[in-house]
């Protein structure tokens, strides 16, 4: 072998076993950096991570098919549950808006809201809970509620607010469906022969009635349209946004943040580190929305995640900044 190819394969040998050497150093000094940070003992940062690939590898729906008995045993529930009375309704469907005044909607025992819309007529009130108007969808959400059991409702939250109505008694609907036939048989030679004995008044009476419902029921509708258009719009989101950021929050959290919040990666803040975060927090919201969105220092645009939305980047940010308050 030649002075000039021994050369050679010294320096070649020379410069693979550095290269081996400085393998080993980067393997090691990463092993130690991971041990200290904590990152694989870290429950809440193995879960979000657990949660995101359940949600990516799991099937877009399920079918499940009933037998007969469970079809039967299902029908014999509803049907065994009987009819409920105005307070449970209100309880179960009614409360969630109109106990609080969330959305726009009366608040119960607020006489004053009341006031004024009940000034439209009970037709009106009820004609709207059916059909819905503003954020409130057509029967309060509960579309297997009857007519009569809104109507019961409404005057259910109308008496709690302090109003003089009369509630109706739907746990005695069945039984007066059923002693209707008899009453009306036995009452209905009275009414004929009093309609025959005077005709005239008795049309005149029925055409001044229809027309008088008419006009009362026109003017409740218009009523009750002009105090309820100016509180739809904005409350749904206000009201229903917080729980939905949050959760989305956390879930772009997982895919996008949590490599470097997690352990703190180039400087940036770790999740739930009250420290780390104070200061960034103290320069508000909008200022944070800004940096995640354009960028800032280590941190690229959106976290490197450009298929993001702004407002899922800044549901991300929120979500962390909950976590350290």
């Amino acid at each position: 072998m030649s002075d000039h190819d021994s050369s050679f394969f010294k320096t070649f040998v020379g410069v693979l076993g550095f290269l081996v050497v400085l393998a080993f150093v980067i393997f090691f000094v990463a092993q130690y950096v991971i041990d200290k940070s904590g990152i694989n003992d870290n429950a809440e940062t193995q879960s979000i991570r657990d949660e995101a690939i359940a949600k990516r590898i799991a099937p877009e729906g399920k079918v499940r098919m009933m037998g007969d008995a469970e079809i039967a045993s299902a029908s014999a529930g509803a049907a065994s549950a009987g009819p409920k009375s105005a307070k449970d309704i209100v309880a179960a469907t009614c409360a969630g808006c109109h106990g609080s005044g969330v959305l726009g909607a009366p608040k119960i025992g607020d006489k004053a809201s009341w006031d004024a819309r009940y000034a439209g007529g009970l037709d009106a009130l009820v004609a709207s809970a059916i059909a819905g108007k503003g954020a409130m969808p057509p029967r309060g959400g509960n579309a297997s509620l009857s007519d009569e059991e809104v109507r019961a409702a409404i005057e259910q939250m109308l008496a709690d607010s302090g109003l003089d109505v009369s509630v109706s008694d739907l746990t005695a609907g069945a039984a007066a469906s059923e002693a209707a036939p008899t009453a009306t048989s036995d009452a209905a030679p009275v009414a004929e022969a009093e309609t025959a004995a005077n005709p005239v008044a008795a049309a005149t009476e029925a055409v001044t009635h229809a027309a008088s419902a008419m006009a009362d029921s026109a003017a409740a509708v218009a009523g009750s349209v002009a105090d309820a258009a100016g509180n739809a719009a904005t409350a749904v989101s206000e009201a229903v946004a917080p729980a939905a950021d949050s959760a989305r929050g956390k879930e772009v959290y997982g895919m996008a943040c949590v490599a470097c919040h997690a352990v703190g990666v180039a400087g940036a803040p770790r999740l739930g580190d009250k420290a780390s975060w104070s200061a960034r927090i103290a320069q508000g919201i909008d200022t944070l929305h800004t940096h995640a969105l354009k960028g800032f220092r280590g941190m690229p645009p959106k976290g490197g995640r450009m298929d993001l939305s702004d407002s899922d980047v800044a549901a991300a940010v929120d979500y962390m900044v909950s976590q350290a308050q």
